[in-house]
């Protein structure tokens, strides 16, 4: 009722393949590499897929994730470089790191609100991706999670969103504007840089430390309301901002970094 680690991995010519209603276990690398596999039906009694089980897989350019999965590992359709379309069954609960990153045609996905955790780089360098909207029940933007989206324009964070990790959106050069739920207390190192497109952004009352590199190289960015418990401005936070021409420093900052601005 298993397929075991590395299987198939880099069974070139494998065009299609059948998974019977029995198979339980998808482990480690099963199919890794199958560049030509095309067709990928999950079975509903499959309830593990393990790490890079399809990673690679370049010709899958559709699929569903059954709600009947208890268990996905990293990285599983990593580098499927044509997929375009995935629906994700109401009921999945998390999705692990790097599962989609590297799927460079993958333009929009519709995520249930079932899930409550987001691995990180699950969406890192998905290059076509152009709109997502997080669900309600995600309370972290984990490291690198859309880092080099570089088409990403339109993002809805959820208002339960308490902290921004590093490299969150770093590289995503279309995003134009982004809504920073009220509820966050901490933003991370690099979370927003090289935003090329970013002209303006209102930080949460909360925030207390603008981290190293936080806009850098965000070249367009105008507009940057900062709250008033800012207490330190880590190096490089604003560095390369270059229509940055005007800034209202809160009363008690009481720390500038080198390169700041």
């Amino acid at each position: 009722n298993s397929i075991e680690e590395y299987t198939f991995a880099y069974c070139f010519a494998l065009k299609n393949i059948i998974i019977t209603d029995n198979v339980e276990f998808i482990n480690e690398g099963a199919f890794m590499g199958c560049y030509k596999l095309e067709h990928l039906i999950i079975p509903p009694k499959v309830n593990f897929i393990g790490k890079s089980a399809f990673s690679g897989c370049y010709n899958i350019k559709s699929l569903i994730i059954p709600n009947t999965l208890s268990g996905i590992e990293s990285e599983v359709f990593s580098s499927c470089v044509n997929l375009t379309e995935v629906i994700i069954q109401d009921g999945i609960t998390s999705l692990p790191d790097g599962i989609f990153a590297c799927c460079y045609k993958l333009k929009t996905i519709d995520i249930p609100d079932s899930v409550k955790y987001i691995g990180k780089g699950a969406f890192s360098s998905c290059k076509e991706l152009q709109k997502i909207i997080l669900p309600s029940n995600i309370k972290v933007i984990e490291d690198n999670l859309f880092k080099g989206c570089v088409k990403l324009t339109d993002i809805k964070l959820s208002e339960n969103i308490e902290e921004i990790k590093e490299s969150a959106f770093e590289g995503c050069y279309s995003l134009t504007n982004i809504s920073i739920p009220q509820q966050v207390v901490k933003i991370n190192k690099n979370s927003f840089k090289d935003c090329t497109e970013l002209e303006a952004i209102e930080l949460p009352p909360n925030i207390m430390i603008l981290e190293e590199g936080l806009f850098e190289g965000c070249s367009k960015l105008s507009k940057v309301y900062i709250p008033k418990y800012i207490s330190v401005i880590e190096r490089n936070a604003f560095k390369n901002c270059f229509n940055l021409r005007e800034l209202n420093l809160p009363e008690f900052l009481i720390e500038i970094g080198d390169n700041a601005f």
